[in-house]
């Protein structure tokens, strides 16, 4: 990490070099440094309606199957302040 990078590319590469390839979410004003990374570092990001619909899909892709066998994956999802953290933590898998 070098000293100029911003918290939302340490957060992005962080993410990243632990095999997250997707963060579902809403773009928020807390958050706007993260979508930034993102968009940098070349983490895909799949908007939704609902931060608990991004809570769920994270979820889903954590759970996801290959075949028959399970995929170990991560699912992530990004939500700002207050309700929409609230939101999002209702999945809790």
């Amino acid at each position: 990490m070098t000293s100029g990078m911003i918290g939302g590319h340490a957060v992005v590469a962080f993410l990243k070099a632990r095999g997250v390839d997707t963060v579902f979410g809403i773009p928020g004003v807390h958050t706007l440094d993260l979508y930034r990374g993102l968009a940098e570092l070349g983490v895909r990001h799949i908007g939704v309606r609902h931060e608990q619909g991004a809570g769920f899909m994270g979820d889903g892709a954590a759970r996801r199957r290959s075949g028959s066998r399970p995929r170990l994956t991560r699912g992530v999802s990004a939500a700002s302040v207050g309700p929409a953290s609230a939101s999002n933590a209702t999945v809790g898998g």
